[in-house]
């Protein structure tokens, strides 16, 4: 495909914070996620992310704002938001600020505590 020296397909990694670290864009190009935790953590590193509207990437990804989000299946929108952040460090550092700002949302503590007062309505506590 003509990709060598500009893709490295890395596999199964144990270092992954040393490879977001390394990385200038995070792509996501999932057909199906419910809320993809590797998009909450390449945002962490500070990374602006590019995925595949999919699941539950429109409730942390804005697209424009916090990243930017593409049609599934859609290679060519993929690869031009891709292009897009790599040569524009400017937006893609507004995208990176935007995306930290909404982090504290997307903690551990705060995903079960929303899980919990889900259960807690289901069950009538609430």
């Amino acid at each position: 495909l003509g990709l060598d020296g500009a893709v490295d397909l890395l596999g199964l990694r144990a270092d992954v914070p040393d490879v977001l670290a390394a990385s200038d864009v995070f792509a996501l190009s999932s057909r199906w996620e419910g809320l993809p935790r590797a998009v909450l953590e390449a945002m962490r590193a500070g990374l602006p992310v590019v995925a595949t509207d999919t699941g539950g990437l429109r409730e942390v990804l804005l697209d424009g704002t916090t990243g930017r989000l593409v049609p599934i299946g859609d290679a060519g929108a993929l690869a031009a938001a891709l292009v897009q952040l790599g040569s524009d460090p400017e937006l893609a550092s507004s995208m990176v600020r935007a995306a930290q700002g909404q982090l504290p949302e997307y903690t551990e503590e705060r995903m079960v505590e929303r899980t919990e007062q889900v259960y807690d309505r289901v069950l009538g506590r609430s």
